[in-house]
């Protein structure tokens, strides 16, 4: 962030399946790390390894095909939306030219839902 250095000297390890949660004091870089993790960001230096391979040319979608999601502290839903909407919002399931899976997603959505006792 021009002369503005937000982060320095991050080294974190995710196990495959863990859940991580950032948390510090306002002005520590958790905002910026997650940007950076998430493809929407570039580091000015460093590297970012998946499955022990460096990642370059990191985007935002590669992000997610990586398994890495970001959930923001205001979960406001799209009420005008469906469940299976907002589940798969930014996730869509697309097929051949971009086709929607869309029962493919209902499935998926029904499963999950079963799975947290809905």
């Amino acid at each position: 962030y021009g002369q503005v250095y937000a982060l320095g000297g991050v080294n974190l390890s995710v196990d495959r399946g863990e859940v991580v949660g950032l948390i510090g004091d306002n002005g520590a870089g958790k905002s910026t790390l997650i940007k950076i993790l998430s493809g929407v960001v570039k580091p000015t230096s460093g590297e970012i390894l998946v499955r022990g391979k460096p990642v370059s040319g990191w985007s935002a979608g590669r992000s997610r095909d990586a398994g890495i999601e970001t959930v923001f502290q205001d979960r406001a839903l799209a009420v005008q939306q469906t469940i299976v909407r907002n589940i798969f919002m930014g996730r869509e399931l697309t097929g051949f030219m971009g086709w929607l899976k869309v029962n493919k997603e209902i499935a998926e959505a029904s499963r999950l839902m079963r799975e947290i006792g809905f």
